[in-house]
């Protein structure tokens, strides 16, 4: 295979910014069909994107049964992702899935089976892990995991202080800044979008695995299952997390922060446009381009100050009767994209699998629980490894 065919279903938004420019910035994609309840929204799609000679439907039964078809882009509301992905598994098409994979973790079982029995790669759009700033900070902390760099000023240890186990464990605080006035409603509907914590912070779980790296044994909630809450996740090494979702912010300033404690160092990730690691002497800092970005010749600064000031900008045209420009830092949607074209074409694995799909629903699961019993739960191991006969 040199090429792999792509149907889009759900022409939203979301699909507008990335899964379309991103299938088309890919040489070794072809986008043929697409589907949305809405025909002037399909209409509107071809026309931005030049999309000539391009099947067309209401009706995602009709695309999946494509022959030419090779991969499903599933951009549509969560409710909806189980009963999709049955079918286009059971056609034999592979498939890319938005976040979260589906809403519970019985649902997530039974598309591991569908995955199993049709032999079709899936991935789910957890994206953040492919991001070259997110990438950096995860091999900085490899880095001092292995080998601990310490700055030449820091304090002296005393003889007779022991060595104890929490010193071992990596630390990371996630925290949103997140504004109400941005979601859809379809979000808050409970069977159609199930919150914040399964829609969104299923994210920041999955992250959170990827780059402690440990098996996660705890989990802890507080506050909103719909909106603002706290996630408290313990990890097998004594590692922890806590991720602070707040929906009562403002996007003036940045969404998300990522800040890691190890080993004497504090790595800081701001907004995916800047890393810096401190602990090691002299601050060293790395900036990273944006994906999208209206304002890089009026301010060449990159950066996290770089990114205020075109956010700055684009404000003062907003207040002038101007729509909002695009302003996107590299989340790694993109790069996602190729790895997994890259492994329908080799056969190789996907780079986001249903098992880890799994374990993000899982995890987002029992924080929504454990915010209803007031109490931490237990994380089974068991369901972290399933196993489908």
């Amino acid at each position: 295979m040199k090429q792999v065919n792509v149907g889009i279903v759900g022409c939203g938004e979301f699909a507008e910014l990335q899964h379309f420019p991103n299938c088309i910035a890919n040489s070794k994609v072809k986008v043929k069909a697409i589907c949305d309840i809405v025909p002037q929204r399909m209409d509107y799609i071809c026309k931005n994107f030049a999309l000539e000679d391009i099947f067309k439907t209401t009706d995602y039964n009709k695309l999946f049964a494509m022959s030419d078809l090779d991969l499903i882009i599933l951009a549509t509301d969560h409710g909806v992702h189980l009963e999709l992905i049955e079918k286009a598994a059971m056609a034999g098409k592979h498939i890319l899935v938005e976040k979260p994979m589906v809403m519970t973790h019985q649902e997530s079982k039974k598309v591991v089976r569908f995955v199993k029995e049709s032999g079709i790669k899936l991935c789910v759009d957890y994206n953040r892990p492919h991001s070259p700033s997110m990438l950096e900070l995860k091999k900085q902390l490899e880095l001092q995991r292995k080998n601990p760099m310490i700055s030449p000023w820091r304090s002296v240890r005393s003889e007779q202080f022991p060595t104890l186990y929490e010193e071992q464990g990596t630390n990371l605080v996630i925290t949103i800044n997140d504004e109400i006035d941005s979601y859809r409603t379809v979000h808050l509907d409970p069977e159609k979008g199930g919150g914040v914590i399964i829609g969104e912070s299923c994210h920041f779980l999955d992250l959170a695995c990827w780059l402690i790296d440990r098996r996660p044994v705890r989990i802890y909630a507080s506050g909103s299952s719909r909106l603002s809450h706290s996630i408290i996740l313990n990890f097998e090494d004594g590692s922890l997390v806590n991720i602070f979702f707040s929906a009562c912010g403002t996007f003036d300033y940045p969404k998300e922060r990522y800040e890691l404690t190890a080993k004497g160092n504090l790595l800081l990730n701001e907004f995916f446009v800047e890393t810096a690691v401190y602990g090691r002497g002299e601050v060293v800092r790395s900036t990273y381009p944006m994906q999208y970005d209206e304002f890089d010749q009026q301010v060449t600064e990159e950066g996290l100050a770089g990114y205020l000031a075109k956010r700055a900008i684009g404000q003062k045209q907003v207040s002038r009767g101007s729509s909002w420009p695009i302003l996107m830092p590299d989340k790694g949607h993109r790069d996602l994209l190729n790895a997994f074209v890259e492994a329908i074409i080799e056969d190789k694995p996907s780079p986001v699998d249903e098992y880890r799909g799994a374990r993000a629903t899982y995890l987002s699961s029992l924080a929504i629980e454990s915010i209803r019993m007031g109490l931490p739960l237990p994380v089974q191991q068991e369901e972290l490894e399933l196993f489908i006969d």
